[in-house]
């Protein structure tokens, strides 16, 4: 996945094409876009320089969109009018209603557009459980009388669920950095977890990891 929206347009006058990073994702996908709605225009002068980027296809970019006053019958990525009953839907933020809509075709479409946004390390768990909200070890985070965060104990980690499978860009407080994260949710409770920690704590090769097992976190 690209680090930002884009879309490109051609100058009629010139008959040049342009990128343009585009503020806000959901309102681009069937507007004609001009150099003043966008912003850090780049004049392309060879397409072989972008290879990918002027394919048909752009929907493995798609981000999630709202679902609320929409259509039900139209799928995302092909834009077909299907019947209710054909179309699928996958919300990567339940609470919010965002997510897509997706019909039979289109289904590797939207798992390779889901894996981009930087899931793909741990596919695996979504692929070797039946349902979407995966468990997953997180550690968890108590906090004494005094508001501190307290990580000892007989039980530093628990099962929490992953509740929506596209991951967005935050700062980790570990590393100061940007990484993709996900929503997780158990005990009533929701926080964001890297992708990189479900990946150390929930290892491929060993579906039956507990970390609470583990001598090194004792």
């Amino acid at each position: 996945m690209t680090e930002f929206n884009y879309v490109v347009y051609e100058n009629k006058e010139d008959n040049s094409f342009h990128i343009g990073k585009v503020m806000e994702p959901s309102t681009y996908k069937k507007v004609e876009l001009d150099q003043n709605q966008a912003y850090d225009v780049v004049k392309i002068n060879n397409k072989a320089d972008y290879p990918g980027l002027f394919d048909k296809d752009k929907s493995s970019n798609l981000c999630p969109m709202r679902k609320v006053m929409c259509r039900i019958d139209t799928c995302d990525f092909c834009e077909k009018i299907k019947t209710v009953e054909e179309i699928k839907q996958e919300y990567t933020d339940i609470y919010n209603k965002l997510g897509y809509f997706y019909c039979d075709d289109c289904e590797s479409v939207l798992m390779n557009c889901l894996k981009s946004s930087g899931l793909e390390p741990i596919w695996y768990i979504r692929e070797r459980n039946t349902k979407k909200n995966c468990p997953v070890w997180i550690e968890r985070s108590r906090r004494d009388s005094d508001g501190k965060i307290v990580n000892y104990g007989p039980y530093v980690f628990e099962r929490w669920y992953i509740t929506g499978w596209y991951a967005y860009m935050m700062n980790d407080k570990t590393d100061n950095v940007l990484k993709p994260h996900v929503t997780c949710e158990g005990n009533d409770y929701m926080k964001s977890i890297s992708v990189d920690k479900i990946l150390k704590l929930n290892p491929k090769e060993n579906p039956d990891y507990n970390p609470n097992d583990d001598p090194i976190y004792k």
